[in-house]
């Protein structure tokens, strides 16, 4: 296992590897921009309570759990981009 980690390691001074490496983390990133600010603008533009102070509240936690859920949910999102797209790139 040690000899197959340091196989894959030596690996990323590939250029193939590193272009699909960043074009992974470029894909994830720009994805994960647009999740949150799509859900940012859907909650300031939907109001779910009639008092602006909880509205306010609401809007602040629901951005914050977006962006919550986006980090924690970008290694995996990463892994599947860059086995997607190492398909494609060799």
């Amino acid at each position: 296992m040690f000899l197959a980690f340091s196989r894959a390691f030596d690996q990323l001074s590939d250029p193939p590897i590193r272009s699909v490496i960043w074009k992974s983390i470029l894909t994830a990133v720009l994805a994960f921009i647009f999740l949150v600010a799509t859900l940012s603008w859907i909650l300031a533009n939907t109001s779910l309570f009639y008092i602006a102070r909880v509205e306010t509240v609401v809007d602040l936690f629901g951005g914050l759990a977006t962006a919550l859920l986006a980090l924690i949910m970008f290694p995996g999102v990463f892994a599947a981009l860059v086995s997607v797209l190492s398909l494609f790139s060799f």
